[in-house]
């Protein structure tokens, strides 16, 4: 009798927690609601969606296609270009369809990131490791921790462009991994060889989702050292059993997906060149800060922190960050006997963004909201076991005190999240951000939104931001392609003279374009038979 009504109470208990970390899901999704009005982005949605006719059928053919290495000349991630052909299947090119799955994906990890943040505390408070007894703590953890996750403007990035879909994919899977080898690594665990081939396997699928998933095998190392307390260093058997054999499959999988990576980059010409490895460091350190820092900041958000042009020792940009970085290493060490959970959240964050902090660089970006989605789930959780601590010794009208300031903070963080869905709701709204975050900074940001003005039928606004690009220091001019654009601009602005300008230069740059159709009715303008090539430009493009 007593055993029926104990494993009764266990569950109830278990869907009392279920119910909050399902409200942190929801709130989550529900702040994330207004995203599914955005359109298309003209940044890689092209590439991967609307203009990629490979995800239009899911068929032998297409899934031979997403499994090939050398895909669209992007990162190997089969499973993303899967979920684009399903969403196809289900609402076509409606950007709606995009947006929610990405929306209920972030919704389903803010769930998983609470089972993860009770979990982890349960295995550091002796007096809360029985999951069977509802302890509030626990659930403060988690649900502090999965509001932080859900919630954070840092984060709209992963969640808003349709074409970060690898952000919410490979994140799933990565905690599903995770909380499986939380359930293999219990002392007293049933069915270990279940829950270890689960992990692998939940693996397996975060790297074919986003290659950034690879240090997840370290992460568990982590795991095993804090909380967990798998092996001790002086034991040289159980540190071989627990680091090396236990973990060789899933470092095999992680050495496979790197080659892969690094192959493919190489391959299509991704890495910057030119940049010695000492300057790549400081780059790297000032990283680390920045994100930290929009962490607790999280203003001024741009799609795009360029690279700096010129990197000196001895300046602030340098010497702050450092200076930081290095007080960060040794808090961690003053602390490391009594609290190892600082070491442990700051060597995972190290770890988990070691793939993209710029060491070997991609692209031309300094620094990128997305690379913060799972990296900064340590500092969440530190909040979350803070809040639990207060809750376990706060009693009473004082925890409803102290929930005012916890609850201002997430109303703070909705409000400039939403502010942020709002900045990719097209490509016009978009790339405006960038402009206003980083005037005059040397990248394509007036192209892109001068291609966004046009799509809206706003051409004067178009042709502004086409003279901006074409009179700066980063436009080709040995790029035909754009003159042919400018010239369809002035065509339909009712200006046949500036157009018939823009295609004769294109012409003397690339004389293959006079048999381009939608070139031949401007040359063929003239006395006013302007409105004439218009439509003879729409029937050909």
């Amino acid at each position: 009798m007593f055993e029926f009504a104990l494993k009764k109470n266990a569950a109830g208990h278990k869907r009392l927690e279920a119910a909050i970390g399902a409200l942190a899901a929801v709130v989550t999704f529900l702040v994330y609601l207004p995203s599914l009005a955005n359109d298309f982005v003209n940044w890689d949605d092209q590439m991967y969606v609307y203009l990629n006719a490979n995800i239009r059928s899911f068929d032998l053919e297409f899934l031979k296609w997403a499994f090939r290495t050398d895909m669209l000349n992007a990162y190997w991630h089969p499973l993303t270009m899967i979920s684009y052909a399903i969403d196809y299947q289900i609402l076509g090119l409606n950007p709606v369809q995009y947006h929610l799955t990405n929306g209920i994906f972030h919704g389903l990890n803010t769930l998983l990131v609470f089972y993860l943040g009770a979990a982890l505390y349960r295995s550091m408070r002796p007096d809360a490791v029985d999951a069977r007894v509802f302890n509030a703590g626990a659930a403060a953890a988690g649900f502090v921790s999965a509001l932080l996750f859900g919630l954070h403007p840092l984060h709209v990035e992963s969640v808003a462009w349709i074409s970060e879909r690898k952000d919410v994919l490979y994140a799933f899977f990565f905690l599903l991994s995770v909380l499986s080898y939380l359930k293999y690594a219990r002392p007293q665990a049933g069915r270990k060889a279940l829950y270890y081939s689960l992990s692998l396997i939940f693996f397996v699928l975060s790297v074919m989702s986003k290659p950034m998933a690879v240090t997840l095998p370290l992460m568990l190392l982590i795991l095993d050292w804090h909380p967990l307390a798998r092996f001790s260093w002086s034991s040289r058997a159980e540190f071989l059993k627990v680091a090396v054999l236990e973990k060789l499959p899933f470092f095999c999988v992680s050495l496979a997906s790197g080659l892969l990576t690094v192959s493919t980059m190489y391959g299509h010409e991704n890495v910057t060149a030119g940049l010695s490895l000492f300057v790549r460091a400081i780059v790297s350190v000032r990283g680390y800060i920045f994100y930290i820092y929009k962490m607790f900041l999280p203003f001024d958000l741009a799609p795009v922190y360029p690279y700096p042009q010129k990197i000196f020792l001895f300046e602030l940009d340098t010497i702050v960050p450092a200076a930081a970085f290095i007080l960060i290493c040794v808090f961690c060490l003053l602390t490391f006997r009594r609290q190892k959970f600082f070491t442990a959240a700051w060597l995972s964050y190290l770890i988990m963004l070691l793939p993209v902090i710029g060491i070997i660089q991609n692209g031309h970006q300094s620094a990128a909201d997305r690379y913060t989605y799972l990296p900064l789930l340590g500092f969440f959780f530190i909040a979350g076991f803070g809040a639990a601590r207060l809750m376990d010794r706060a009693g009473g009208y004082l925890r409803l005190i102290a929930a005012v300031p916890v609850l201002i903070v997430f109303i703070c963080l909705s409000y400039l999240t939403l502010k942020q869905e709002a900045v990719w709701g097209g490509p016009v709204s978009l790339w405006s951000r960038q402009i206003e975050v980083y005037p005059g900074q040397p990248w394509t940001a007036h192209y892109f939104r001068a291609l966004g003005y046009a799509k809206n039928g706003e051409f004067e606004k178009a042709l502004r931001d086409y003279e901006i690009h074409m009179a700066s220091g980063e436009f080709d001019p040995n790029d035909a392609v754009k003159y042919v654009e400018r010239g369809s601009l002035h065509i339909e602005l009712n200006d046949c003279g500036a157009a018939l300008k823009d295609f004769e230069t294109a012409l003397k740059i690339k004389p293959e374009f006079e048999s381009v159709v939608f070139a031949r009715p401007v040359l063929e303008a003239g006395g006013g038979r302007c409105r004439q090539a218009v439509e003879g430009l729409k029937s050909g493009l």
